[in-house]
């Protein structure tokens, strides 16, 4: 459907956030069928936590999560910042009621950090690296 009809008047289009069916793709990022419901919605989650925000143009800028200033502060700052950052990046799915129960650990300037998503379908835990993040 165009944007404008003949007369050069801009129509309102509704953009849906998120679909329940989506292409799945694999450990080996191939894209293997469908995804739907729950598997879609876990997917969305990793992609998601992966992806910088505001540093793709392809990407809206609600989607990802901003972590490239974070990078050399504090450990109590950055865990502190990941658990909110971390929240609101979900939460902006409508398919998701809200992200409990962090925990994280540190190693070797790793952080992984645990959480648990609770959504329309059936609550799951992830679990997410942040690598580089923290001072020296």
């Amino acid at each position: 459907m165009p944007l404008y009809n003949d007369e050069n008047d801009f129509k309102v289009v509704e953009i849906a956030k998120n679909s329940d069916k989506t292409f799945y793709i694999n450990d080996n990022n191939t894209v293997y069928g469908f995804a739907d419901k729950l598997k879609a919605l876990k997917q969305w989650v990793r992609l998601v936590l992966s992806t910088e925000r505001y540093k793709y143009d392809i990407f809206s800028w609600n989607f990802g999560i901003e972590t490239e200033d974070l990078y050399g502060n504090d450990h109590f700052y950055v865990i502190s910042e990941l658990k909110q950052r971390v929240n609101e990046a979900l939460t902006f799915d409508d398919r998701i009621t809200s992200v409990s129960d962090f925990k994280y650990t540190i190693k070797g300037g790793i952080i992984c950090m645990s959480f648990i998503v609770h959504n329309i379908y059936e609550s799951f835990s992830e679990e997410r690296e942040f690598t580089g993040l923290l001072a020296d």
